[in-house]
């Protein structure tokens, strides 16, 4: 198998969705809060297994510090693209140059929530996310997926990245940032 890494940011000012036990997130047309991006796997040639999520805050304001708080990143499933305020980020770093080149589409992020024209859709066939994800925006997370920690994603489908909470809003110029790594 081999290794792809891309990184993305997200818009300033990331807004969460409320997420009650048992329950997907989602989103109207024009109205994406909380949702931060997709790594978007090819439709025909195969899945993809995420493999790291690195997660961080920065200012995009110069060199102030982040404000302190807790932001909560979950994963699910995604059976729709969203289209609209959307950037494709292609051309994934391959970690083994000696290997295959990345099929999978690449990460779809979030540039203006109020601009999706389509919005995305996540899978309801397990309501809870795949992986929940809490850390203090001074901080960054790192958090591996490797052995029996797999999350695989089909084929045609995509691991969605959503902040969630119930007022976890971050502060104006403050943006999270975004590594991720995944096999194929």
């Amino acid at each position: 198998m081999a290794r792809f890494a891309s990184s993305f940011e997200t818009y300033t000012a990331l807004t969460s969705v409320a997420l009650s036990f048992n329950s997907v997130p989602t989103f109207a047309t024009g109205a994406a809060a909380g949702y931060m991006g997709a790594l978007v796997a090819n439709a025909t040639t195969g899945s993809i297994k995420l493999r790291r999520l690195t997660l961080g805050c920065r200012v995009s304001s110069g060199g102030i510090v982040p404000t302190s708080q807790q932001v909560t990143v979950a994963i699910f499933r995604q059976t729709t693209r969203a289209s609209g305020g959307i950037t494709t980020i292609t051309g994934a770093n391959n970690l083994d140059p000696t290997t295959v080149t990345p099929s999978a589409v690449g990460i779809d992020a979030l540039t203006a929530p109020a601009s999706v024209t389509t919005a995305p859709v996540l899978t309801a066939a397990n309501p809870n996310p795949l992986y929940r994800v809490t850390f203090n925006t001074q901080n960054t997370v790192d958090v591996p997926f490797e052995n029996p920690e797999e999350l695989i994603c089909p084929a045609g489908s995509a691991f969605a990245l959503v902040s969630i909470g119930t007022s976890n809003t971050l502060p104006a110029s403050h943006l999270l940032t975004v590594h991720l790594e995944w096999e194929e």
